[in-house]
């Protein structure tokens, strides 16, 4: 974020040092596209450790994973293709106002040339910037699939916007997760639809976070027998289990085999 001060630096290694020639090449090679490539590389670097940040933590909760992961792509979509990089604070702003001021100069080999802003330059360079978009897409698809069972722990997101908009995809969701994990469809939708309100409930009266709201309705319909008779959970409870030790980086069939560490170390004593 200090391109000026950058190159005065550069300048003066250059004209000092006998062993800088790498400076000196950097100088000579150095145009405004390729400095905005750069700063657009800098500002999707920064897109992408938000999400790595997120991803790398068991405590991750597996029910936000597809409003994480749309929230990234959508992100990089808004910045990359259309063009909103250029005004939002960040790297590509800045080296865009420098060019644009007029005052970037680089010396090298003798002579001396502007750095400044043309016609068109911007949208040249956003064009060339979006393979970066498509691969980063391209990889979400293949690593997060839509169908896959870690995203189908959305219906557990209370503040989803799976929960809100489409009934059918949470059927899906929970279809996906009883084949997954052995158990009635039908019943695990019942139980679900029953507890769902508890949780809300919990979440919104009390801040919760998405798994200490389902713990604690959990913990309140399954206190007593008469609690247990109304609120069954015979289908709902092995999947409340995985959501609760389930992480990005925890393998099904780890899970699902004797030696599954995350399967067996449960949150939620009263889940077992």
């Amino acid at each position: 974020m200090h391109l000026a001060s950058f190159f005065k630096v550069l300048h003066r290694i250059a004209a000092v040092r006998s062993d800088a020639s790498w400076a000196r090449a950097w100088l000579q090679a150095i145009t405004p596209s390729k400095l905005l490539l750069l700063a657009l590389a800098a500002d999707a670097a920064d897109s992408l450790l938000e999400l790595t940040r997120f991803l790398d933590t068991e405590k991750v909760d597996p029910a936000q994973l597809n409003e994480q992961i749309g929230a990234f792509i959508k992100s990089i979509q808004v910045q990359f293709l259309q063009g909103r990089v250029w005004t939002i604070e960040g790297y590509a702003k800045h080296t865009l106002q420098i060019l644009a001021s007029g005052n970037l100069y680089s010396f090298a080999g003798g002579m001396c040339k502007q750095l400044r802003l043309t016609d068109g330059l911007q949208q040249r360079v956003l064009l060339q910037f979006k393979p970066w978009v498509t691969l980063c897409e391209e990889a979400c698809r293949a690593e997060f699939p839509h169908f896959d069972i870690f995203n189908s722990m959305l219906v557990f997101n209370l503040t989803g916007e799976c929960l809100r908009e489409t009934t059918q995809e949470c059927q899906q969701c929970l279809r996906r997760l009883a084949l997954a994990l052995d158990v009635d469809a039908a019943a695990l939708k019942h139980q679900w639809e029953t507890l769902l309100p508890v949780a809300t409930v919990k979440k919104n009266c009390g801040n919760l976070e998405n798994r200490e709201a389902w713990d604690q309705a959990f913990q309140q319909t399954q206190k007593n027998s008469y609690a247990q008779r109304q609120y069954k959970t015979d289908c709902l409870a092995p999947v409340l289990r995985a959501y609760a030790c389930w992480s990005p980086s925890t393998h099904l069939g780890a899970i699902r085999g004797k030696g599954g560490r995350h399967f067996f170390k449960s949150v939620w004593h009263l889940l077992w």
